[in-house]
C-alpha cells in the first residue's frame, strides 16, 4: 500500500500576514498627538516669529542687540500617578542681527551655528495642518477610522475561521486573539472618527 503525504491545505486568509498588516496599519495610520514649541524670539519689546522657507540667501547686517528664545517645555511628566508641575526652562539669550533690506522693527535674524534663521513681527506662521487646509487632517483621520473599523469588524466576524486556519498552519493565534485585535481596531477607528467629526 502506497502512503501518500497529506496535501497541504490552501489558505485564503494567511493569519500571520493579517496580524502583521493589522499591526502595521495601527502604528502607521493612527492619528498622533504631538506638541512643539513655537519658533519665537523676543527682542526690544516685540515678539518675532520664525519665517519658514526664505527665498534666496539671507543677508545679515549689523548686530542689533541681544534677544531671547523663550524657555520651552512641551512635555508632560507624571510621578506616582500625579501630574508634576514644573516651571519652564530659562530663556536662551541670542544675538540679534538686522536683515539687509528690512527694518529691525519688522524682521530680524539670528545665527544658529552655521545656519541663519529669519524672524518677523506679526502672527506666527500657520501650522502645517492649517496650511494644508482645515479639513485635510480630518480627512486623514476619517480614512483611518473607516479602515480601522472595517478591518476590526472583519476580524471579529471571521475570528473562528482565522483561528482554525492559524491552528492548521501550526501557530496558535486563537479566535479570542482575533476578537481582541478586532475590538481594539474598532475602538481606535471610533475614537479617530469622533476626533475628526468633533
Amino acid at each position: 500500500m502506497n502512503k501518500l503525504a497529506p496535501e497541504p491545505v490552501s489558505h485564503c486568509f494567511p493569519a500571520r500576514r493579517i496580524a502583521i498588516a493589522i499591526a502595521a496599519a495601527v502604528f502607521l495610520l493612527a492619528p498622533t498627538a504631538h506638541a512643539s514649541c513655537a519658533a519665537v524670539v523676543l527682542f526690544d519689546g516685540r515678539t518675532y516669529y520664525g519665517v519658514g522657507g526664505a527665498s534666496g540667501p539671507v543677508e545679515i547686517g549689523a548686530v542689533a542687540g541681544t534677544g531671547e528664545i523663550p524657555g520651552c517645555d512641551d512635555t508632560v511628566e507624571f510621578q506616582d500617578g500625579e501630574l508634576v508641575e514644573e516651571s519652564p526652562p530659562e530663556p536662551t539669550p541670542v544675538t540679534v542681527y538686522a536683515v539687509r533690506g528690512a527694518s529691525v522693527e519688522e524682521r530680524i535674524a539670528i545665527e544658529l551655528g552655521d545656519a541663519k534663521a529669519l524672524f518677523s513681527v506679526g502672527a506666527p506662521l500657520a501650522s502645517s495642518e492649517e496650511a494644508e487646509g482645515p479639513g485635510s487632517s480630518h480627512a486623514l483621520e476619517l480614512v483611518f477610522a473607516v479602515l480601522a473599523i472595517a478591518l476590526g469588524t472583519t476580524l471579529v466576524l471571521l475570528r473562528e475561521r482565522l483561528g482554525a486556519q492559524a491552528r492548521a498552519q501550526g501557530h496558535g493565534v486563537a479566535p479570542f486573539g482575533y476578537l481582541v485585535i478586532g475590538v481594539i481596531l474598532v475602538a481606535s477607528g471610533a475614537y479617530a472618527a469622533s476626533r475628526a467629526l468633533g
